[in-house]
């Protein structure tokens, strides 16, 4: 909803919903715990009552979250580098477990591998686009590459193994456009 209203703000120029991207904002990042490792860690659904949540929002849902204040970020609306970095090492650090593994949670405290049943298919397709934060962290980009050549039991169409995937080849695409313009 937040980045709808983003793009209906800058095509129209009403700032009534900027103004309501802006509150949603505000709202994520009230909700967000920063962790020892810098990372930021948010609930999945924090209520004005308990806004924190140690544990934080599941992985997959994660890469949705991280969408608005990317958005915000990039139009220069609210944010900071220092917000995106955070929130890219929320990924490297805390979802990222090394050897092409995920925590179940974007939280650094309980470290839970998702499990690659089938169960969990689906879902760890959205892994994938956690690589729109690419730019503040190449890591993220080589991570799910290796990823996807590596697992292919559990990325078994690789890019194109869902809508996830192919949005997450996109930005791949993307970055590796703005890599061949600065080479020029």
């Amino acid at each position: 909803m937040g980045n709808t209203l983003v793009m209906v703000y800058l095509v129209t120029g009403n700032n009534k919903y900027l103004d309501m991207a802006k509150k949603l904002g505000r709202y994520f990042i009230s909700s967000v715990t920063v962790e020892k490792n810098g990372s930021y860690v948010w609930g999945y659904r924090p209520t004005p009552e308990n806004r924190k949540d140690g544990v934080g929002e599941p992985a997959w849902k994660g890469q949705i979250t991280i969408s608005l204040p990317l958005l915000l970020y990039h139009y220069g609306i609210m944010f900071n580098e220092n917000d995106m970095d955070a929130m890219a090492k929320t990924f490297t650090e805390n979802v990222y477990l090394g050897k092409s593994r995920f925590n179940k949670y974007i939280g650094a405290q309980k470290k839970r591998p998702l499990c690659f049943d089938k169960k969990y298919m689906g879902l760890i397709q959205c892994i994938g686009g956690w690589i729109i934060l690419d730019r503040f962290s190449p890591e993220i980009k080589k991570i799910i590459e290796q990823s996807i050549a590596n697992r292919i039991d559990i990325f078994p169409g690789g890019w194109f193994g869902g809508i996830q995937m192919s949005l997450a080849y996109s930005q791949r695409l993307e970055s590796l456009s703005r890599e061949s313009i600065s080479l020029k």
